[in-house]
């Protein structure tokens, strides 16, 4: 892939970064849910955030960079 995501678990936040340049750079951040633990991205457009604490799922569409859903 050319992305990579970070969960922030102090700060409630996922980070993205664009690869391929030779080091990562800032693409995007994201509040989420109270203590991520996971991020997985689900296609080049979406990834998928588990929230241990919230005991939610947050789904972000990184194309418009916003949250579609929280289950």
């Amino acid at each position: 892939g050319q992305r990579i995501a970070v969960c922030n678990t102090a700060d409630g936040r996922v980070d993205v970064f664009t690869l391929g340049t030779g080091q990562p750079l800032f693409e995007n951040s994201f509040v989420v849910g109270i203590d991520p633990v996971s991020v997985r991205f689900r296609s080049t457009t979406e990834m998928w955030v588990v929230n241990h604490i919230s005991d939610s799922v947050n789904v972000i569409n990184l194309a418009f960079g916003t949250i579609t859903a929280t289950l």
